[in-house]
């Protein structure tokens, strides 16, 4: 009986033995996985596109001694500018006051301040998508009594579609970075690893107003040149190396 016991015991022991893993084993188990080199590249992409949309700011300035009188002149003046655009065709609902100003002026003869007059100046935006038009606003605005050209903005309508494909573009170059430099060291890109966006938006007018004497001394109409619009983006991605 005493036998069959102690041979039980050592076929249990036995077992329990063999279940046990070898102590290189458990170091393998405890020791952390290698963790996988990472680099991380910052990808740029720059778009040129034509513009589709300008808009012109122009209008009136007018001063007298009277407020109320250089106000109305102003008034008039800006109405019949507005009239004239869209007997030319542009479309009222394009036409919009950008800035409304009345100020006083002053003299300071021998110290002492007086009121000299007042200044009355509105600015009107006009906005059209025919790039050929611009230059003819600025002609038809100065000929119906505008005497202020604040200057044209271009943009394009949509830029939806332009910044995703230079988003596009962005990691392809961040991609090209990354294996540059990965190849240097001789290793290879894995997967990437995380992906940040950063973009930025602007515009370079570029454009080439002639001004309304010189146009007026040449017998020609203002010209302007479309701008091209710069859509810029960025991505910071992190890849694996192996």
């Amino acid at each position: 009986m005493m036998k069959k016991r102690i041979l039980i015991a050592l076929s249990c022991l036995l077992v329990v033995l063999l279940a046990v893993p070898a102590v290189s084993e458990v170091a393998e188990m405890l020791l952390p996985a290698a963790e996988e080199a990472t680099i991380t590249v910052t990808g740029n992409a720059v778009i040129l596109v034509p513009a589709d949309t300008a808009t012109v700011r122009l209008g009136v300035t007018e001063s007298s001694q009277n407020v109320l009188e250089a106000q109305a002149a102003m008034n008039a003046k800006i109405e019949t500018i507005r009239a004239a655009l869209i007997e030319s065709g542009i479309d009222a609902a394009d036409i919009n006051t950008d800035r409304l100003n009345i100020y006083t002026n002053y003299n300071y003869d021998a110290g002492v301040e007086t009121v000299a007059g007042y200044t009355a100046s509105s600015t009107l935006s006009v906005v059209t998508k025919d790039m050929e038009k611009a230059g003819s606003i600025i002609d038809v605005a100065f000929a119906a009594g505008a005497n202020n050209l604040n200057g044209i903005s271009f943009a394009v309508a949509d830029t939806a579609s332009i910044m995703d494909e230079a988003y596009l573009a962005a990691m392809d170059d961040a991609r090209a970075k990354a294996e540059l430099l990965a190849g240097a060291e001789g290793l290879t890109l894995s997967c990437v690893k995380a992906i940040s966006q950063g973009n930025s938006y602007s515009y370079d007018s570029m454009s080439n107003a002639v001004t309304m004497e010189y146009a007026a001394a040449k017998g020609a109409s203002t010209f302007v040149q479309a701008a091209l619009i710069e859509v810029s983006a960025s991505v910071n991605v992190s890849y694996g190396m192996k």
